[in-house]
């Protein structure tokens, strides 16, 4: 998909690279505290220092490679091929790293899934309520129960991988897509996930699903010969019941939205705001649907229930998610950051301004995680979009958009120069820019054959006495 952009985009921009930046001076400073550089503010230079080699010594060669090896959007069969032999490794390998901790996960999900069903059933309709209630049912079909819980989440988690190429191949392209599995698959970012009953991976799978639903959505959106109102409904109650569980899935339906309005090839001004009614209608449904469910089970009023669910939590830590990891995973996370920092420098030109589009969505979760609830569900879905926008500042460094030159005019009138406006005298007709017919070449008519000098002569002046005619 192609993307426009407008002047809230640059602002958004500026926000996003502040962010980066921040969470990046956070790192560097975790950094010298672990070297022991504790009484110099060393970190600040240290993290320009890291801006300035990812921009000189990374960034800007990527670039110009990229822009030497050409245009590579050819696709073709043996391309399809590698993206069907990537998923097939990519699910054998999630599957195996999981499955090789299955034990310990279903040894540590007992006493998550104990502490999520406090009150159980339905005390709360929470997305960790839900994922819980799913377990003991599960729990109940299978006779070891919490060995089944275990073995849920590698099957789930997989799945929602899966789920994810395909939703961000058609948002994003190929390397976001890419680099959002690979990491999923591939490496352990969040820490004692075992001891939460794996909610991550199941908050992680949920997004999954609502994400490929709003590829849908903006891929008929995009397509103005196809009607759009049923994809966004089937798009829009998903999500808001699912904002309704937790606020943290607001995140996609923010993109959905932000999308809708800068998506090419959508049409007309009112097939674009059909298309945004129908999934803020929708999303109100699933919302309300929720509630008023809510409401029964539980017995309080809507405005209690509405401020127990969406009040700020307080006396949370502002350093949020990546300061609180940052010991742990440190070396997991830095290049996570510094190729977000990538999309800084990449934005102007990224072909198709398909990161431009993530923006919204990437700060709400960001400031959701870091000042509203950082618990550790809630940031599989911040991972995720730091993720999602690390692909993006790959994309932009091998991806620029390509200026499609005029084509020159061929033929004579090509070597014509054209006449400038400014010297044309008051009075003149303007030159015509279109291209006309070819000029008229006068040929010079010109005799077959020509005598010599001693044959220029007529008849009559040779004539002699003896000669008679008749006269």
């Amino acid at each position: 998909m192609r993307y426009y952009r407008s002047g809230a985009n640059y602002i958004l921009w500026a926000l996003y690279g502040l962010m980066v930046c921040a969470v990046l001076t956070m790192q560097a400073r975790t950094f010298c505290l672990l070297l022991g550089f504790e009484k110099v503010q060393w970190y600040l230079l240290v993290a320009a220092g890291i801006i300035f080699v990812l921009f000189f010594l990374l960034f800007l060669p990527i670039r110009l490679l990229a822009g030497k090896m050409g245009d590579g959007r050819k696709e073709g069969r043996f391309g399809r091929l590698l993206e069907g032999l990537y998923l097939i490794l990519i699910i054998a390998v999630s599957l195996a790293l999981r499955l090789l901790g299955m034990k310990e996960a279903a040894e540590g999900g007992r006493g998550g899934v104990l502490a999520a069903v406090s009150g159980f059933p339905f005390a709360s309709l929470t997305f960790s309520s839900l994922y819980a209630w799913l377990s003991l049912t599960l729990s109940a079909w299978m006779q070891d129960g919490v060995l089944a819980a275990g073995f849920l989440r590698p099957l789930y988690e997989t799945l929602g991988i899966l789920l994810f190429y395909p939703s961000l191949r058609a948002l994003a392209g190929r390397i976001p897509a890419v680099c959002v599995t690979a990491s999923l698959s591939l490496l352990p970012f969040f820490s004692d996930s075992y001891g939460t009953g794996g909610q991550e991976g199941f908050f992680l799978t949920a997004s999954a699903v609502l994400l490929l639903l709003a590829a849908l959505y903006l891929e008929k959106l995009s397509d103005k010969k196809k009607t759009v109102w049923g994809y966004a409904i089937l798009f829009g109650i998903p999500a808001g019941a699912a904002v309704f569980l937790d606020p943290i899935f607001l995140t996609f339906l923010i993109f959905a939205l932000w999308a809708s309005l800068f998506v090419s090839g959508a049409g007309s001004a009112g097939r674009r705001a059909g298309g945004i009614v129908s999934l803020l209608v929708s999303a109100l449904l699933g919302f309300i649907c929720l509630s008023a469910l809510q409401l029964f089970l539980s017995g309080v009023n809507l405005m209690e229930m509405l401020a127990g669910r969406f009040a700020p939590f307080p006396g949370l830590s502002v350093h949020g998610l990546f300061a609180a990891a940052s010991e742990g995973w440190l070396f997991w996370l830095f290049p996570v950051i510094c190729f977000c920092v990538f999309y800084i420098f990449g934005f102007f030109d990224q072909r198709g301004n398909v990161g431009s589009v993530w923006l919204p969505s990437f700060l709400f979760s960001s400031f959701f995680s870091f000042f509203v609830k950082n618990a550790e569900p809630e940031s599989a879905v911040t991972l995720l979009c730091w993720l999602i926008m690390a692909g993006m500042g790959i994309h932009s460094a091998c991806c620029r958009e390509r200026r499609r030159p005029v084509q020159e005019k061929e033929g004579s009138e090509a070597q014509e120069a054209v006449v400038p406006v400014s010297s044309v005298r008051p009075g003149e007709p303007l030159p015509n820019p279109l291209p006309g017919p070819k000029k008229h070449a006068h040929k010079q008519m010109d005799y077959a054959f020509e005598p010599g000098e001693d044959e220029m002569f007529f008849d009559i002046d040779q004539v002699e006495e003896g000669d008679d005619f008749d006269l």
